[in-house]
């Protein structure tokens, strides 16, 4: 571990010694907690995918502290109290996107021993097609491979690109990527170039789309999980994110609903915006799409003076541990960026681009 790193966790561990951690919780109590993930593990993902996927026994030490330390409520309960003008103290909703296969099978498992409502928001088109979120299928292939050099098959020249350094994987994945991209949603291109692509690389490809690591779950599934008391709601039918596909927000959001209420026969009236990417002028059409809350990637407590539709999420993975998962949640960092920026304590700003362009969380 880095030097910093370590310099960080005993800065950490000095501030929740003296008792800051629980200050913190208890100075924010009054604010609704947002806590998201992508996915707990079916096997080792977390270890290639440590900032979206956490292994099962991480998972259950965070609700374990969850369960000490905060009250656990569903969407709907946490719409009410916004609307009733004022949160009940420790107020905390649990998240998962995209509604990935090993929420059914690993993580309501974990949730229902710790009886604890979640929701879960899907790209209702990979619930109907049941092929595989593409970029993670590639990025999960180039990971897992062992060859040097491997060629662009994709492009014209089909020149050689060099395997050997994060830099130059780094490259190949990118060039990858936007070809997955360039094809189209219908059909079977994607998947034909993905299965391709994994027999170059030497990966035995079919074998992770049978253990459906990156697959949906499917409508049945849904349904089973809906019925168990868990929130199945709207990611969109094709997880286009409201900056760069602002004309297709309404019917993105409007046919992901409709397909989740067919399945489920429960309302989907919550909405999560794909890659964290969320703009003001984009309520419009998410109202008339039915959505009433929509939850966004910045940081920190909400209050009823803040906007259901820009409501602060923390997103966890294995790449934290317990105790800046617990800093994190003790919103130190959040207030004294609100005390330093007093405009933004109700109202987060919004995402126009990545966080490596646009670093601010909050």
């Amino acid at each position: 571990m880095p030097c910093l790193r370590h310099l960080k966790l005993l800065a950490l561990w000095l501030l929740r010694a003296i008792g800051l951690f629980r200050l913190g919780r208890w100075l924010t109590r009054d604010g609704l907690m947002i806590l998201g993930w992508h996915g707990v593990s079916q096997e080792d993902e977390h270890t290639r995918f440590s900032s979206l996927y956490i292994s099962p026994e991480t998972f259950q030490r965070r609700l374990a502290y969850l369960q000490k330390h905060f009250q656990i409520i569903d969407l709907d309960e946490a719409l009410k109290q916004s609307r009733d003008g004022k949160f009940k103290p420790h107020q905390l909703v649990l998240t998962f996107d995209d509604g990935y296969f090993n929420f059914y099978s690993h993580a309501a498992p974990i949730l229902k021993q710790y009886q604890m409502p979640a929701t879960v928001y899907l790209v209702s088109g990979h619930m109907e097609n049941q092929q595989p979120f593409y970029p993670l299928f590639v990025r999960d292939v180039v990971a897992l491979s062992s060859v040097e050099t491997c060629p662009l098959f994709f492009q014209d020249d089909q020149a050689e690109a060099s395997l050997t350094t994060k830099t130059s994987k780094k490259q190949f994945l990118r060039k990858t990527l936007d070809h997955v991209e360039s094809l189209p949603w219908e059909g079977d291109s994607k998947l034909q170039f993905c299965q391709e692509l994994a027999k170059v690389l030497k990966v035995d490809g079919d074998e992770l789309l049978e253990k459906r690591f990156w697959h949906s779950m499917n409508r049945e599934e849904a349904k089973e999980l809906a019925e168990q008391g868990f929130l199945l709601q709207v990611h969109t039918h094709r997880h286009r994110n409201v900056v760069d596909h602002a004309e297709e927000v309404e019917e993105e959001a409007k046919t992901c609903r409709e397909l989740l209420e067919a399945a489920t026969g429960k309302p989907a009236r919550h909405f999560c915006y794909p890659t964290g990417k969320w703009q003001q002028s984009a309520w419009t059409d998410l109202r008339r799409a039915g959505m009433q809350t929509a939850v966004t990637t910045m940081l920190g407590p909400n209050f009823p003076q803040t906007s259901p539709l820009c409501w602060r999420r923390q997103l966890d993975g294995e790449d934290r541990t317990q105790l800046e998962f617990e800093f994190e949640l003790s919103n130190l960092r959040w207030l004294f960026h609100a005390l330093l920026h007093p405009s933004r304590w109700y109202q987060p700003s919004e995402k126009l681009t990545t966080y490596k362009l646009q670093p601010l969380k909050y």
